[in-house]
């Protein structure tokens, strides 16, 4: 054919039990992918119904270009194609009856390579417009595509996005683990409440031996988790030198998993026994300080979780706790480029997957100029902990935002009478382990003041829109939260 034109249907492999999957995996698609979308397999098909010459035209849901199932298809369109025009909707609805973010591509099936002309449709785009104007107007091009995430920025964007690659180290580069949390394979069984816990460990006092305070994603909040009185029953499977929990040795949480076992020994994820956890090599690190985030949120929701606290997959945990990345991870500027890297689900909700955090580049600075970032986030869980004071806890968060600025935009911040890293840390006062809480509370009370009643700082919050990449970073933010 000369043209494929159309509107594939939408349709999840993993549906009704994985039965598409099935059905497909063994055809020799080199787009598939048993998490994608048929959409993908729509691409290559019609790619191979073109004669050389031809062109394909589709309209399509956009997370291909970002998602981690369509790394095979953006390696096969970059390989196998030439594309040639790209409009990403974004969240601008084609369709009334649609929930998804649509994109339309346009390849030749050529050995002719040229660049791509993508436009990203922007919300001060309106139905009445011409969208071929809008896309001769607005569109960048792009070059080198790969199997990595297609991404279409201004030039604002490849601006910000260049001097953060080029200030930081990626997180996967730093000394620290990324992992999931725990996978029981049957939460009803091994996550218990308080009153439950309260029960075994009366029945049998070695319970307390294996029962660990867990999180789960709703109860992690940004900076602070919320615990909700939800308890692991720790048969772990053995690590390291560790051997496997025998649970004969308690004989209460026996019988308590007893009540389960049929459900237990249908579980893909156990252990060398029914009441055994599945293996996972990593479970030593929750004996660690540690950062953790929920799978899904509508922005930035990272905390810091004490030694000896679990976190429920599909929660992320990353050890050991650093306050420093923690503050660089919950700022304006690491969303903004960790949210690039992915897709945003219906109503904003974002997934924070480890593949796209780690790819966040953060600035590898001294100890001593760590401190800043370490004060504010100890007045901010202090005040978090006992729920007061959020004007407080408000203006330390927006501190933080002003000094990750000055972190990856230096040049920038001073151009415009922004910087504001020459005069805050001598402002802040460290919180003392021997400290009581009252006094904790009074430093906090005194750094609020401080840096309320201090011009340059406010000064540079009231402006700092005067700088097109903060300005345009602050308005993904916004969009985002709302």
């Amino acid at each position: 054919f000369d043209i494929v034109i159309g509107n594939p249907p939408y349709i999840q492999l993993q549906n009704n039990n994985g039965y598409l999957g099935e059905k497909y995996k063994d055809q020799e698609y080199v787009s598939f992918a048993k998490t994608g979308d048929i959409y993908a397999l729509f691409y290559e098909r019609g790619n191979e119904l073109l004669k050389d010459g031809g062109h394909l035209c589709y309209i399509t849901s956009n997370k291909w270009m970002r998602a981690k199932y369509g790394e095979k298809l953006r390696g096969y369109l970059s390989e196998k194609t030439v594309p040639k025009i790209l409009v990403d909707f974004g969240g601008y609805k084609v369709f009334d009856s649609a929930t998804v973010d649509t994109n339309i591509l346009l390849f030749e099936k050529t050995t002719h390579p040229g660049p791509l002309r993508a436009c990203k449709i922007e919300k001060d785009f309106k139905s009445s417009m011409n969208i071929a104007d809008y896309f001769n107007k607005n569109h960048i091009d792009l070059t080198g595509l790969n199997s990595e995430s297609w991404i279409i920025s201004s030039a604002d964007e490849s601006i910000i996005k260049r001097k953060i690659e080029e200030i930081g180290t990626p997180l996967k580069d730093w000394d620290i683990q990324i992992n999931y949390g725990i996978k029981t394979g049957f939460n009803e069984a091994f996550i218990i409440n308080g009153a439950t816990k309260d029960l075994l460990i009366s029945e049998d006092p070695k319970s307390a031996e294996i029962i660990k305070p867990i999180l789960r994603g709703r109860d992690i909040k940004k900076y602070k988790a919320e615990f909700a009185d939800q308890w692991l029953i720790n048969t772990h499977n053995g690590y390291k030198n560790v051997p496997r929990v025998d649970v004969n040795k308690y004989p209460a949480i026996k019988r308590h998993l007893d009540n389960y076992l049929e459900e237990l020994n249908k579980r893909y994820d156990k252990g060398d026994t029914t009441y055994n956890l599945r293996n996972c090599a990593y479970v030593g690190e929750f004996e660690k300080e540690k950062i953790v985030w929920g799978n899904l949120a509508l922005d930035a929701q990272y905390a810091f979780a004490e030694k000896g606290v679990f976190v429920n997959a599909p929660c992320p945990v990353i050890t050991p706790g650093n306050k420093y990345i923690l503050a660089v991870l919950n700022s304006k500027v690491a969303d903004y480029f960790i949210r690039k890297l992915g897709v945003t689900r219906n109503g904003g909700y974002f997934e924070y997957k480890p593949m796209f955090v780690e790819k966040l580049p953060v600035p590898q600075i001294s100890k001593e100029q760590q401190k800043p970032f370490e004060r504010l986030v100890d007045y901010i869980l202090l005040l978090k902990e006992k729920n007061i004071y959020p004007l407080f806890v408000s203006m330390f968060e927006t501190v933080i935002n002003s000094l990750v600025y000055d972190l990856y935009f230096e040049e920038e911040t001073k151009a415009h009478n922004l910087y504001i890293s020459d005069f805050v840390p001598k402002y802040l006062v460290s919180l003392k382990h021997e400290m009581t809480d009252d006094e904790k509370i009074q430093i906090c009370e005194k750094m609020y003041r401080a840096l309320k009643n201090n011009d340059e700082l406010t000064r540079a919050i009231i402006n700092r829109n005067n700088s097109n990449l903060i300005k345009t970073i602050q308005g993904e933010a916004d969009v985002a939260k709302n």
